[in-house]
């Protein structure tokens, strides 16, 4: 990911998580998925901040967090608050409390495409369910965070992300902000080609495709910067045979190296795949990696 100030990383992290999940096609319910994503992104261990909330909140009751959603009535700041630190630490004692974890893989496969019974896949009631909960979060109150063991040993090659692989991997999160930036300058700055560039800028990459789309003409010192924001409109509609198709339009109009080196990160980052792999280990902890392969022709 781009580089990020420490206290920055959980919540790149946590929406790296969405991402993930998302571009997979795991439609979670609301209150695992954002379990998940804080669980990772916090390396097993629940921020303190949300345990503060659980302990100066009333909590809310289990039914209605398993069936919550964005449309639930009583979304307001405070309430969302709770659910999101209820969602953790849920979560959390699921993965990892001795009682549960050996069926968090399972609860995981019959999550893949919607809400599971929670009750049918622990052997218990939602009131014992509920119980254990309050006895975790307090257990963890008072106690250090937990250490997860170290991950297998394994060769990782880092390189600093371009321009163009931050903003595909934010696009891939549905996140509307992107290290991408177009310059405009003076001679191409008529008023729909910054439309569509500002657009662009601002993560609405299907926006810009259509601002560009309604351009008269396209000059030759524009062509590059309509390739960039075809690719990325492309793809953010479902396209990615014809955003491929896009980035390599884009190479063939680079007029300086580092805008070919972006055009071919970009093209190659579409022709590849995010995949998903979440495990039970042998030790009882639970995994989850992500690699990329080539798209099928």
């Amino acid at each position: 990911v781009p580089d990020v100030e420490p206290s920055e990383f959980g919540t790149v992290a946590h929406e790296y998580v969405h991402a993930v999940l998302h571009r997979e096609g795991w439609k979670l319910p609301l209150w695992l998925g954002e379990g998940l994503a804080e669980y990772y992104s916090n390396k097993g261990d629940v921020a303190a901040g949300r345990y503060q909330t659980l302990q100066q909140s009333d909590w809310l009751d289990l039914a209605d967090l398993l069936c919550w959603d964005t449309t639930s009535a009583g979304n307001e700041r405070d309430v969302a608050r709770v659910f999101y630190a209820e969602s953790a630490a849920l979560v959390q004692m699921l993965a990892d409390s001795a009682r549960y974890r050996s069926q968090f893989a399972q609860l995981l496969r019959r999550s893949r495409g919607g809400n599971p019974n929670l009750e049918s896949i622990t052997g218990l009631n939602l009131r014992e369910i509920m119980a254990d909960l309050h006895a975790w979060v307090g257990a963890r109150q008072a106690s250090s965070p937990i250490t997860l063991p170290p991950a297998p040993v394994m060769r990782i090659e880092t390189s600093s992300l371009s321009k163009a692989d931050a903003a595909l991997l934010l696009t891939e999160l549905k996140n509307a902000g992107t290290e991408s930036r177009m310059a405009v300058t003076q001679a191409s700055a008529d008023k729909k080609y910054m439309q569509a560039v500002a657009a662009f800028n601002d993560g609405d990459f299907e926006g810009a495709f259509e601002s560009m789309r309604t351009l008269p003409s396209i000059r030759e010192d524009q062509k590059f910067n309509y390739w960039i924001v075809a690719a990325f409109g492309l793809f953010a509609s479902g396209d990615r045979q014809n955003a491929t198709a896009a980035a390599e339009h884009a190479r063939q109009y680079a007029a300086k190296p580092e805008e070919e080196a972006e055009a071919s990160q970009l093209a190659s980052m579409l022709a590849s795949r995010a995949d998903l792999r979440i495990s039970h280990g042998t030790d009882g902890r639970n995994c989850i990696s992500t690699s990329r392969r080539k798209e099928p022709e």
